[in-house]
């Protein structure tokens, strides 16, 4: 079972603004009566299931960048859509503000949605491209009432937005096919702080970008954390990236977290072996000749994970407890949590 010990730092939890325990997402075909049926005679095979988030817990505090990082298909957009409110985990439960958001009803729960936004790697196909980009923007806190509120005309409220954003208010009666890759992220932009969200998910938003419209896009996050008091989960394989722009780092592999920790403790004195193979293989500015291995093997499928350690089979350092016991994501140090065997683990701890 991977989980982290709950905190018993009562100053700290209260600074903890979203939060999911025991988070698990499987994705697999519903099954009828008959179909179970079938399926025990053993006359077809047994449906499998994609754990793509397997008992995750994961907290995010006011004011900070978390960044999550990991190889394509480990879960971490499936993490960030639960966090966000998107996709309900399987098991487990998402906390806002300490309350669970499966318990909340009518305005309470409308709210906490609205105070969870996401910004999606692709900003063409995130866009409906029969809306102008005022209509898109206003869309949402048109519906739930914030223009009307506001005091404020739509095209008011909008053209706050836009400026939020960095764009020019005469963008505001194109289509998104009339816009380049950077201005079609922006208005995802415009349109996530529209509805004055408190957490920004932001899922490899810079991906598909150019690398200078990269840069615009990262600097245009970091002003906006402090002209609206912004929290992040910043999704990205990018570590350099990572390394810029969060206060604090998660590891994911395989559907499960296997370090946290403070950015500089990440990228300065990496414990998990995964993490010191993805770190090992960032392009460096260094006059000394280094010699690049890469990571060894192919991500195993979530359809059939390895049994114990699911890095196992593609760990330098593995040992016959790795293959057989699942390591626990425990505390290792102050503010760094490690799920590994090579780790001497405390009985009790946590971030």
């Amino acid at each position: 079972m991977n989980t982290l010990e709950a905190s018993t730092d009562t100053k700290s939890e209260t600074n903890i603004v979203a939060q999911i325990e025991g988070a698990s997402k499987h994705f697999g075909p519903k099954r009828d009566l008959f179909g179970r049926l079938i399926e025990r005679t053993g006359l077809i095979e047994q449906y499998r299931t994609v754990r793509a988030v397997d008992n995750v817990n994961l907290e995010i505090r006011q004011g900070e960048v978390l960044g999550l990082v990991g190889e394509s298909g480990c879960g971490k957009s499936t993490l960030g859509r639960m966090i966000a409110g998107i996709t309900p985990p399987t098991h487990g439960k998402l906390l806002w503000n300490g309350r669970d958001v499966s318990t909340l009803t009518g305005r309470d729960r409308r709210e906490a949605k609205l105070r969870m936004q996401m910004i999606f790697q692709n900003p063409f196909a995130s866009l409906d491209p029969r809306a102008t980009v005022e209509r898109i923007v206003a869309e949402a806190p048109r519906v739930h009432g914030m223009i009307a509120r506001s005091g404020m005309d739509a095209t008011r409220y909008v053209g706050r937005y836009l400026d939020f954003a960095g764009l020019p208010s005469h963008l505001r009666n194109r289509y998104p096919h009339e816009l380049s890759g950077g201005q079609r992220q922006r208005v995802g932009i415009a349109r996530a702080l529209a509805v004055q969200p408190d957490l920004l998910v932001c899922d490899e938003s810079v991906a598909a970008l150019d690398v200078s419209i990269q840069a615009q896009i990262i600097n245009l996050f970091m002003d906006l954390r402090h002209e609206l008091g912004l929290t992040y989960l910043f999704i990205s394989h990018d570590m350099g990236v990572v390394e810029h722009i969060s206060d604090r780092v998660a590891i994911m592999y395989l559907g499960r977290i296997v370090e946290q920790a403070g950015v500089n403790e990440i990228f300065t004195r990496p414990s998990h072996p995964y993490t010191q193979a993805l770190l090992a293989e960032i392009p460096r500015l260094d006059p000394v000749k280094r010699h690049f291995t890469a990571l060894k093997g192919e991500l195993p499928s979530p359809l059939n994970p390895p049994q114990g350690c699911h890095f196992n089979p593609r760990c330098t350092q593995v040992m016959d407890r790795c293959r057989v016991e699942l390591p626990i994501l425990r505390r290792t140090s102050p503010g760094r949590a490690v799920a590994c065997h090579l780790e001497n683990l405390s009985p009790k701890g946590s971030l």
